[in-house]
């Protein structure tokens, strides 16, 4: 059954995105034949400046698309929740956690759906699928001669992948708090609000992290006595620990997020 939800969900919010990367991908293939024509004329400034352009409206429309597909998802579960669909939801022959659990899922999918995308109008306007390998590629050896560790750049490979599903439960568990309060207010003011003090919140332990690692390792000190820059070694377990203790607590915020929003589901279920 939850396969069954899933596979409705995307298809539901699919052709959005499919009309938004059809809009990137024409971008991508102007700026291909631009490339060609600046690279086959290399006098010719028209070609040169409409080949920046159109890479510039490449790159941007890839961020629209990803801005489109969370607007979308948050709207749909908004809908299929709490609104014009919410009531053929909570009727389905399945708990409640497991509706929530398709909804997380499936926006999920939709987001690694816009990773493939980006990366198929990358290739096409580069003109090479191998462009990734070579951008990982050069990102590791950058680190890697400025001294960063193996460590370091996985544990970034794995705040990038954590932050992305602690995003997504953010979202949604705000907008399920935001619909548990009474009737008299306004739900998706109190979503929002619900939204922005989760941010504060998360920026302010963010900070102290920051703050705490860096005592621990006696960078404060070092700075304030010295004008030298830190340790590469020291300046490598800190940066460790600050990404260590942001995905502990991307982890345990995103359990918050999901466990509140079952228990809410399943116990004070507001509909409009």
């Amino acid at each position: 059954m939850l396969k069954k939800l899933i596979k409705h969900d995307v298809k539901s919010n699919i052709k959005v995105i499919a009309g938004a990367y059809s809009l990137i991908t024409l971008f991508a293939i102007l700026h291909l034949i631009m490339e060609k024509l600046y690279k086959a004329y290399p006098g010719a400034v028209q070609w040169i400046v409409l080949e920046n352009i159109l890479f510039i409206l490449h790159i941007l429309s890839v961020g629209a698309g990803f801005a489109i597909t969370i607007i979308t998802s948050v709207l749909y579960y908004r809908k299929s929740m709490f609104k014009d669909e919410s009531y053929l939801t909570h009727t389905l022959p399945v708990s409640e956690t497991m509706i929530f659990t398709s909804k997380y899922l499936s926006a999920l999918i939709l987001f690694i759906i816009n990773i493939v995308g980006a990366y198929i109008t990358m290739s096409i306007s580069v003109g090479s699928p191998l462009w990734c390998i070579k951008f990982i590629k050069g990102f590791a050896d950058g680190m890697k001669e400025s001294g960063f560790t193996i460590l370091s750049q996985w544990l970034v490979v794995i705040s990038l992948v954590v932050g992305a599903l602690y995003g997504i439960s953010q979202l949604f568990g705000s907008i399920t708090i935001g619909y548990s309060f009474g009737k008299k207010m306004n739900k998706d003011v109190c979503s929002f609000l619900t939204y922005f003090i989760g941010y504060v919140v998360m920026q302010v332990f963010s900070i102290a992290f920051v703050v705490i690692a860096a005592a621990g390792r006696g960078m404060m000190t070092q700075l304030v006595e010295s004008a030298e820059a830190p340790d590469m070694g020291v300046l490598n377990a800190y940066i460790s620990d600050v990404l260590i203790g942001s995905i502990i607590l991307m982890i345990v915020m995103m359990t918050f997020y999901c466990g509140m929003s079952v228990y809410l589901l399943n116990k004070k279920l507001n509909v409009d």
